[in-house]
């Protein structure tokens, strides 16, 4: 069986293990897999405030940690974040942005999660205390491990849906792009497989 090497631009346990799980799921019948993490700087704010600054955060992080195990097959960033939607006078999801990309780095996929409705007293004490969701979670409930555990959406749904499973939506979504290439231009996919 081939051996996929997978190099994920975090240290952060549900982020590799997210990696883990979705590839496993999408092409553990056909792959072998080895996922490595690393910490990377994702070279935004500790808290992005959008969709595109976490798209950045994400490919920062991919390719960083291509950089660093250049003879990996894909590497994945993974970027959590705020983006605020116009609706109801503006309001604010929790999101999670992923990229990957292939072993030249030539190729990406690109997906994001489903969102979770973060209050706006929540948001303004991170605008004014400039910390992450995570970090103000952690002081609100006492705790010191909510991002590296069930993720603030597994807080507000009392863990029907927890960051693993965002994480891992936003991977298989970005990962369209080399099970399907056919559907877009320059992909690398046909059919099912890498």
């Amino acid at each position: 069986m081939k051996r996929i090497k997978i190099v994920v631009g975090s240290a952060n346990p549900v982020k590799i293990d997210s990696v883990q799980a979705a590839f496993q799921r999408l092409f553990g019948v056909f792959f072998e897999l080895q996922v490595l993490g690393f910490a990377c700087d994702s070279g935004i704010a500790r808290q992005p405030m959008s969709d595109n600054e976490c798209i950045e955060g994400a490919v920062n992080r991919a390719a960083t940690a291509l950089r660093l195990v250049p003879d990996a097959d894909y590497s994945v960033g993974v970027e959590a974040g705020l983006c605020r939607v116009s609706y109801g006078g503006g309001r604010w999801l929790a999101r999670t942005s992923v990229v990957i990309l292939n072993k030249d780095g030539q190729e990406e996929g690109l997906g994001s999660s489903a969102g979770c409705l973060v209050p706006q007293h929540i948001v303004e004490q991170i605008t004014k205390e400039t910390s992450g969701l995570g970090r103000i979670m952690n002081k609100r409930l006492q705790r010191n491990d909510i991002a590296q555990k069930e993720g603030y959406v597994g807080v507000v749904t009392n863990g029907a849906v927890t960051r693993e499973d965002v994480t891992q939506q936003a991977i298989m979504v970005a990962s369209a792009i080399f099970i399907n290439g056919k559907f877009f231009k320059g992909g690398s996919g046909v059919g099912v497989g890498f």
